[in-house]
C-alpha cells in the first residue's frame, strides 16, 4: 500500500468516525423538544393528491408524538371554548381533517421552550401559521403546549390556543 493510499484511508476513517460521533452526540432537551414539534408540524403538511397510504402513515407517526391522555383547549375570539381529551378522539378529528381538507401546510415558529427543573417536563409557547386548502387561506395562532419525556422521547400532553388582542 502506498503512503498516499494509507493517508486517504486514514482520512476516510477519521471522517466516518467524526460523522458517527456527531450523529450520536446528545442534543439538549430544548433541542429535542423543538425537533419533536417540528416533526409534528411536518406531518401536518400535505398537498393535493396525497395517497391514502401516506395519509395513514402520517397519522400513525403523529399518534406516536401525542400522549394517550392529551388535552387540547381551543379558545378563539368569537367562538365558544372547546376542549378535546384523549388521543383517540383527537386522532379521529385529525383524520377527518386530513381526509376532507385537500391541502394543508403548517409552520411552527418563535419557540420559547422552558425545561422544568425535574427535566421531564417542558412548557412551550410558539406561533403557528397555517395555509389551508388550494387557495392557501392563511391563519395565525399563538399556542402553548406542555410536553413530557417518555422512554420514546418527548410526547405532547397539552395544547392550548392563546386568545390574543385584536382577534
Amino acid at each position: 500500500m502506498s503512503p498516499r493510499t494509507g493517508k486517504l484511508l486514514l482520512g476516510a476513517l477519521l471522517l466516518t468516525l467524526g460523522l458517527a460521533l456527531w450523529r450520536l452526540w446528545p442534543v439538549s432537551p430544548r433541542e429535542q423538544v423543538q425537533l419533536q414539534l417540528q416533526t409534528l408540524a411536518s406531518l401536518w403538511n400535505y398537498g393535493p393528491g396525497e395517497s391514502p397510504i401516506h395519509k395513514k402513515q402520517a397519522l400513525a407517526r403523529m399518534k406516536s408524538l401525542l400522549s394517550p391522555d392529551i388535552v387540547v383547549e381551543i379558545n378563539l375570539q368569537h367562538h365558544a371554548p372547546h376542549q378535546l381529551q384523549g388521543r383517540h378522539g383527537l386522532m379521529e378529528g385529525i383524520e377527518a381533517i386530513r381526509f376532507s381538507v385537500e391541502e394543508l401546510h403548517i409552520e411552527l415558529f418563535d419557540y420559547k421552550i422552558e425545561i422544568l427543573p425535574d427535566g421531564t417536563h417542558a412548557n412551550v409557547s410558539m406561533a403557528m401559521e397555517a395555509k389551508i386548502g388550494p387557495e392557501k387561506q392563511e391563519e395565525f395562532q399563538e399556542l402553548k403546549s406542555t410536553l413530557e419525556r417518555s422512554p420514546d422521547g418527548w410526547v405532547i400532553t397539552r395544547v392550548q390556543t392563546v386568545k390574543t388582542w385584536g382577534r
